[in-house]
């Protein structure tokens, strides 16, 4: 089906339906030029337009403005039908949600009127079954928190001191994530990571309930945004985790440094007390909670307990990945021990271990930190401080 005659056999009867073109000042205007103010201008498929402002004789005069592009009615379709197809499931999901704006500042400025109140609402059910019929698990480096309760004050703003507040863990989150999973890596990059990558600068304040949005700060390392998105990724779900179940977050915890679990706590407490409700996305994913929700989860990270604790163990040095910053070591025992390199340890001081001690005997100064979550499971984790000889 080309172009017009999916206007024709589709688009065209849908608008009628709706009453366009039939209501009494509803209008349809079709391929209509839209300055960009370049020589890049273009048409848009449909311009939809309707009086909305009631008179003292009772009629309606000024119009309101509604631009529809057309594509596919359901996304993931047939490659080659529509103009859609050719988008890749992020643009999918971007273009939905830049419908679903549209529809919510339409809403409110037609709030009463006969014809578009209930039109409005229609198409945006729809718009949001599109989005959630989308593949999730995209990433990017960027997150947007959008809250909802007391500290919301409609759509005019939000309470700053508790923004702050919010903002504050969120990013220790953030950067301990980072730093277990990607600071000290080399490889053939040739130096560790800065600690810096893991920076979100404040870019935004969507509007419906209000928002955060957080992105990540421009740098010269091509590889910085992927890892950001990567650690993004990972609190969203250790967010979402807290909310479901003690199993669920006991799980999701494996996944990233037990050093998220104190910010998490403050992060948490801070919504709990405030009364707030959430909405964490980050690229496809999403995590939701009413201020119920998130005392319960508050609840339930509040009991669970880290303790840290230095221990020099006898064994053999089996190396250490400088790719990923891993080592792997043999207790005398036989038990196997992995974990990260700790952070104060330099690229030389690591090479210079695998120089003198692989596959040697020798102590090794550990930091292992002990997660004991409220589900009576426990993580044990730990981290390479140094290496000595065998005492003699």
């Amino acid at each position: 089906m080309n172009e017009s005659e999916t206007h024709a056999e589709l688009i065209d009867p849908a608008l009628q339906a709706a009453g366009w073109g039939i209501v009494e000042g509803s209008r349809i205007r079709r391929e209509y030029p839209i300055s960009l103010g370049t020589r890049n201008d273009c048409r848009m498929d449909f311009i939809l337009d309707f009086p909305i402002f009631p008179q003292s004789d009772g009629s309606l005069e000024g119009y309101a403005a509604s631009r529809i592009e057309h594509s596919r009615r359901r996304f993931g379709g047939p490659s080659g039908i529509g103009k859609g197809d050719s988008m890749t499931t992020r643009r999918d999901r971007q273009f939905v949600k830049v419908q679903l704006q549209e529809m919510e500042r339409l809403k409110q400025v037609t709030a009463g009127h006969p014809l578009m109140s209930h039109a409005l609402s229609i198409r945006e059910k729809e718009l949001l079954e599109q989005a959630q019929s989308l593949p999730l698990g995209e990433k990017e480096p960027r997150a947007v928190l959008f809250f909802t309760g007391e500290p919301v004050m409609g759509s005019l703003g939000i309470d700053a001191a508790f923004a702050s507040r919010v903002m504050e863990p969120f990013q220790k989150m953030v950067a301990a994530d980072y730093n277990h999973r990607w600071l000290g890596r080399a490889g053939g990059r040739g130096i560790r990571q800065s600690e810096s990558h893991s920076r979100l600068m404040l870019t935004g304040l969507p509007r419906g309930s209000f928002g955060l949005e957080l992105t990540a700060i421009p740098n010269t390392d091509l590889f910085a945004e992927h890892e950001l998105a990567d650690s993004l990724y990972h609190i969203t779900r250790v967010v979402d985790a807290s909310v479901r179940s003690d199993e669920d977050f006991a799980s999701e915890l494996t996944e990233t440094s037990p050093k998220v679990v104190p910010s998490l706590k403050v992060f948490l407490e801070v919504i709990a007390k405030a009364r707030a409700g959430l909405r964490l996305e980050s690229g496809d994913l999403r995590s939701e909670m009413t201020p119920e929700q998130a005392s319960r989860a508050f609840e339930r990270v509040s009991e669970t307990q880290s303790e840290d604790q230095v221990v020099d163990i006898n064994g053999t040095f089996k190396g250490v990945l400088l790719e990923s910053w891993d080592f792997n070591f043999t207790a005398m025992d036989g038990e196997p021990i992995k974990g990260k390199i700790g952070q104060e340890l330099s690229e030389d001081q690591v090479i210079e271990f695998n120089h003198h001690y692989f596959n040697q005997q020798c102590v090794a100064s550990l930091l292992k930190t002990t997660v004991s979550f409220k589900n009576g499971r426990s993580r044990v984790t730990y981290q390479l401080q140094n290496i000595n000889p065998t005492p003699t």
